[in-house]
Order: C-alpha cells, then structure tokens, then sequence
C-alpha cells in the first residue's frame, strides 16, 4: 500500500476533518451506508475505499466478514482494477444462498 498517498489524500474524504462532526465528503458512499445499514459508522467506508485506492498493483485486499456486504462494496467503489476477496460463512447465517447472490451481483 502507498502509505504516504493514502495518509495524504485521508483528510481530503471528509468534512470538518478531525472534529466530532465529521463526515464524508462523498454522497455516494454516504447513500451506499444508509443503503446497506451496513455500519453505524457512517466514516468507515471512505476510509475502505481509500486505502484500496492506495493498494499497488501486487496486493490484494481481504476482507474477514462480508455478510452484510456494503463495507465490501465501498472499499470497491470506483476501484474495478483492484484485486479484492471477502471471506464469509455464507452457511451459517445464509442457508439459502440470497445474500450469496446479492452480494455477487454488487
């Protein structure tokens, strides 16, 4: 990861950086959360997509926990180069395989 480009460009994905009421900068990402109720935390998925912004082109982004799926599609948000995987026990807390599908077709 490009770690000076990714702590140079932080700042930049929000609103009143470093204060209590910070915020994406980015409405596409701010729906994307309200959309999945993914995270309470609506910061969290700047960052993600950030810091896959920042991968080189050698790396691979892994992601433990998929299940509810919109951290995973932020991180790729605007990044189809980037090489990514999310892991998930789809058989234990998706028996029939929708969110499988869903998740698949993001």
């Amino acid at each position: 990861m490009d770690l000076q480009k990714f702590l140079e460009k932080l700042p930049q994905q929000y609103q009143d950086w470093v204060s209590a009421l910070m915020s994406p900068i980015s409405e596409q990402l701010t729906l994307l959360s309200e959309k999945t109720a993914s995270y309470p935390d609506r910061n969290l998925f700047p960052l993600l997509n950030l810091a896959v912004a920042c991968l080189q082109p050698d790396e691979v982004y892994c992601q433990i926990g998929c299940f509810r799926r919109g951290s995973l599609v932020a991180a790729f948000c605007h990044n189809s180069d980037r090489c990514g995987h999310g892991v998930e026990a789809f058989f234990k807390y998706d028996p029939s395989g929708e969110k499988l599908t869903v998740l698949s077709q993001d």
